[in-house]
């Protein structure tokens, strides 16, 4: 009976140190859970902090090219008012006119010109004035 006692008491003492060793297993396996669950949330804000700036970088840069065609289509409509200006002050006169690049080519032409020439403004604006004249 002293054998059996203490067999009972053994067992109740590897029950409670099993019981023991499944608590601190169950701890840690929390702890590592919870660190995971920490990293999962600070990679997942690190990302979502990058997805942003590039969102960011990505909004600043389009807004840039709007300026951008918008100021470039500003400067093409004022180009336009200036050609149209130039073209009336070259109508206005009576003899021909061919206003010329540095390269020789025509820029612009008033009846006159294309009247003495025999080709209409849009072809003959771009060519060589010597080519113009070959002919």
């Amino acid at each position: 009976s002293l054998a059996v006692l203490r067999f009972r008491v053994d067992r109740d003492r590897a029950v409670q140190a099993l019981a023991n060793e499944n608590a601190r297993q169950r701890q840690r396996l929390r702890m590592v859970l919870w660190s995971a669950s920490a990293i999962l949330v600070a990679l997942t804000g690190w990302f979502l902090h990058l997805l942003w700036r590039a969102r960011l970088r990505e909004v600043v840069r389009r807004a840039q090219h709007d300026a951008d065609v918008a100021h470039y289509r500003r400067l093409a409509e004022a180009l336009r008012l200036d050609h149209r200006v130039l073209q009336a002050a070259l109508d206005s006169r009576d003899d021909a006119l061919c206003l010329l690049d540095g390269s020789g080519r025509v820029l612009a032409a008033n009846v006159g010109a294309t009247a003495l020439i025999r080709r209409d403004r849009a072809h003959l604006v771009g060519l060589p004035f010597v080519d113009a004249l070959e002919e």
